[in-house]
């Protein structure tokens, strides 16, 4: 009977351990939960995660607002150079007509304008045939404004390019940035998947990074597009440019300079007489020629502007203006966005915390909480009933 009653004693004292283990458990349980997230957190890393978020945010809107305006820009000049096509093609098809029958022998010292003259050899081109085609020119030339784009607008189009491309240089820079922090969060998985700041810092980076992604390629395919553009913009540019030196060149010709015949002699026995009348009739197709053309060169010189200087400064203030404008309401959009989404999450985090708080709440009410002392006491009854 007495090795059964000390039995029943170890029994007794093991139940009396293992409840007070139990009770160590909870209380230890109950501590780490008060520990502060804040103090749980790497510090040094989510620093950077944090800064390297803002850069991206910063530089997102930048490159949007950048877009913005590029595509706008570029786009006005591809309509530019679409409406100028017809316009610009009349005048160099006519200018490579009248050429063909002109001789072109430049002499040394550069009296080039004296040595282009009409070829008047061909048996079908009669005076009557240049008087008609000088009228062809004029009639091209009354035109009130020049069809293609102006030394300003080709201005523009650098100034955004180089902006842009400064903005898209800042986005690679800031994914590089982002890149180089989220392996941190893999190393610190566990505290990321308890912790809600963590968490929701993660899930923003990754988010930050795509969009990153998504303006980058983005201003990539515009920045192939606006090198085309611009190439193609220059090169109508350009081909209206000679086309008017060459309309100014042969508005400078007296009448027999511009019906001169070729040096050869035996052609010249062939040549039919100009009156008078045909002389005044070219005379003054050649003065409008020259007025018109310089006109309208004029023009898409930007006369108003003085020098390449000023016409640079002009572009350069409109563009960054504009840059300014778009960069402004990108970031009170995106400003817009982070606020919505914190909110989202503040209330997805009282839900989480309101459902924590019912769920401890209806854990303190199991017996092996709640009457934790009374079962104690209860087993130390019982032991001494039992040795007694």
């Amino acid at each position: 009977m007495t090795t059964m009653l000390k039995q029943m004693r170890r029994i007794v004292y093991l139940l009396v351990l293992l409840q007070c283990c139990v009770c160590v458990a909870f209380a230890e349980e109950s501590s780490s939960n008060g520990v502060s997230e804040a103090e749980r957190l790497p510090k040094e890393w989510v620093n950077k995660a944090r800064e390297m978020l803002n850069l991206a945010y910063n530089v997102t809107a930048g490159g949007e607002g950048c877009l913005n305006v590029w595509e706008r820009v570029v786009k006005e000049n591809e309509e530019t150079v679409s409406r100028a096509h017809d316009g610009v093609k009349n005048i160099t098809d006519l200018v490579k007509e009248i050429r063909v029958k002109m001789i072109s022998d430049y002499p040394e010292d550069g009296s080039r304008d004296k040595e282009i003259m009409l070829n008047m050899t061909e048996e079908d081109f009669s005076v009557e045939d240049a008087i008609e085609l000088l009228k062809k020119m004029e009639k091209a030339l009354e035109g009130n404004e020049p069809p293609v784009a102006s030394a300003e607008a080709l201005e523009k189009m650098d100034r955004a390019t180089h902006v842009c491309v400064n903005a898209l240089n800042s986005i690679e820079d800031a994914e590089r940035g982002i890149e180089g922090v989220l392996p941190e969060f893999h190393g610190f998985r566990e505290d990321v998947e308890k912790i809600t700041t963590l968490k929701d810092l993660e899930t923003d980076c990754k988010e930050a990074l795509k969009r990153l992604s998504d303006v980058k390629e983005q201003l990539e395919l515009q920045k192939l597009n606006a090198t085309h553009a611009l190439e193609k913009a220059k090169g109508q540019v350009s081909g209206w440019e000679n086309a008017m030196t060459t309309l100014i060149n042969l508005g400078n010709f007296t009448p027999e300079e511009a019906l001169k015949v070729t040096k050869i002699e035996h052609h010249v026995e062939s040549r039919q007489p100009v009156s008078e009348n045909m002389k005044v009739e070219i005379r003054n197709s050649l003065s409008n020629i020259k007025n018109k053309s310089e006109a309208e060169k004029e023009k898409m010189c930007g006369k108003e502007n003085v020098t390449t200087t000023e016409r640079r400064e002009k572009a350069v203030e409109e563009i960054d203006k504009e840059v300014a404008e778009e960069f402004k309401s990108a970031t009170e959009r995106i400003e817009k966005e982070r606020r919505l989404a914190a909110e989202e999450k503040a209330r997805r985090a009282a839900e989480e915390k309101a459902k924590n708080d019912k769920k401890k709440e209806d854990n303190s009410v199991r017996p092996s909480l709640m009457h934790s002392p009374l079962l104690l006491l209860l087993l130390c009854v019982l032991g001494c009933t039992l040795v007694c």
